[in-house]
This record gives C-alpha cells, sequence and structure tokens, in this order.
C-alpha cells in the first residue's frame, strides 16, 4: 500500500477456525514512527469489538468465522522515503500478513490518476502515483 500523509486503509481477515480453543488475539510487529494501527473485531454472535478490544475474540469454538478491520493511518512522513512493512498475525500462530507501506510524500500525481483503472484489480480502484488507490475494502483470506 502507498501511504500519502494521512491515508487509512482498510484490511478484512477471515479466520476459519480449524483447532479448538477460546480466544483469538492479533498482534502486529512494531510500527513505523507516525504510524498508527487500529482493530475493530467482528466475532460470534454479532460481537462488535473496538479499542484494544478490537483485536480479539473469545468464545470459540471449531468451525466460527471472524473477522478484523484494520486500519493504517500515516500521520506524517518518514525523513527519508522509505519502505516500512508490518506483520499482523494471530497470538500464538505461524501464518502472519506482512503489509509494505510506500510513504508517497508529495502526492501531485494524484491528480492524473485514471478512475477504474484495469490495473487495480479489475478495475476496483484508481491508479494513481504508481499505485492503486482503492475506495472498497480489500479482502484477504487465511486459512488457519
Amino acid at each position: 500500500f502507498k501511504l500519502c500523509g494521512t491515508t487509512y486503509v482498510k484490511i478484512f481477515f477471515f479466520f476459519g477456525i480449524q483447532s479448538l480453543f477460546s480466544e483469538l488475539i492479533l498482534e502486529n510487529s512494531k510500527l513505523p514512527e507516525g504510524v498508527t494501527i487500529s482493530y475493530k473485531s467482528f466475532c460470534k454472535n454479532g460481537e462488535i469489538g473496538t479499542g484494544e478490544n478490537g483485536r480479539k475474540c473469545f468464545n470459540i469454538s471449531l468451525g466460527d468465522q471472524v473477522e478484523f478491520e484494520i486500519t493504517i493511518t500515516a500521520h506524517k512522513c518518514p525523513k527519508k522515503d522509505q519502505t516500512e512493512s508490518i506483520k499482523i498475525k494471530p497470538l500464538g500462530f505461524n501464518d502472519e500478513v506482512e503489509i509494505l507501506l510506500k510513504f508517497i510524500c508529495e502526492c501531485d500525481c494524484q491528480q492524473f490518476g485514471t478512475p477504474d483503472s484495469p490495473k487495480c484489480h479489475f478495475g476496483n480502484g484508481t491508479f494513481e502515483c504508481g499505485a492503486c488507490r482503492y475506495l472498497r475494502d480489500i479482502t484477504l483470506l487465511i486459512h488457519t
């Protein structure tokens, strides 16, 4: 993902629970300076968690499906142009998702974007500044 100023990226995780345990807690690696992350959980029986509880679901059993919405925000540009990564994984699992962040500090190229570009997952985003900006949520499936 390319971040310009304060950019919100929503990623949905679906965990198909294949083993018996009672809770699922997401953890992330150290965040780059000026980047924040927030979680929102969609657990069993319509329970929704936000804040610190947004990274947790409880009373999970075999076959349950839970969903997490993760918002990554870049509040400032790094001192030098760089690519950073954030890794997110369920506590106690080996599977993880690595999100690569490319900070764009000069965003003049946005005015020349191509809406509904075929370069952006079947035309689902705007191609600008050499990357796709999605207006809709991006879904990643992880089977554990």
